[in-house]
C-alpha cells in the first residue's frame, strides 16, 4: 500500500517542474501540521487532566489519534513530501 494509490497522495504535476517525473516528489495530505493537532497547555497554572478538558474538543481528539504531523520552525506551513512507493500506515485506497 504506497502513497502512489492513496487517496491523500497529491502528484506534482507541475508541467513547468524541469525534474523528471519519476524523481518527483508529491504531498500528503493526510498528515496535519503540527499547528493543527498538537494539544497545548500551561503545566504550571493547570494539572493534565483539567487543562484536557479545556481545550477545543477536535484538538484532543487530533492530539490523542494522529500518529504524525509535520512542522517548522516558525510554526507557519509544513507538508509532508513524499514519492509514489512511499508507504504508510495510515493509507486509504485513491
Amino acid at each position: 500500500m504506497n502513497c502512489g494509490t492513496c487517496k491523500h497522495y497529491s502528484p506534482d504535476e507541475d508541467p513547468h517542474n524541469m525534474v523528471p517525473t519519476e524523481m518527483r516528489f508529491g504531498d500528503c495530505g493526510r498528515i496535519k501540521h503540527g499547528n493543527d493537532c498538537e494539544a497545548t497547555f500551561d503545566f504550571e497554572d493547570h494539572d493534565v487532566r483539567g487543562a484536557l478538558e479545556e481545550l477545543d474538543a477536535e484538538l484532543v481528539r487530533l492530539a490523542k489519534e494522529e500518529k504524525a504531523c509535520t512542522q517548522d520552525g516558525s510554526g507557519y506551513r509544513a507538508s509532508l513530501r513524499v514519492k509514489p512507493d512511499f508507504g504508510c500506515v495510515l493509507w486509504e485506497k485513491a
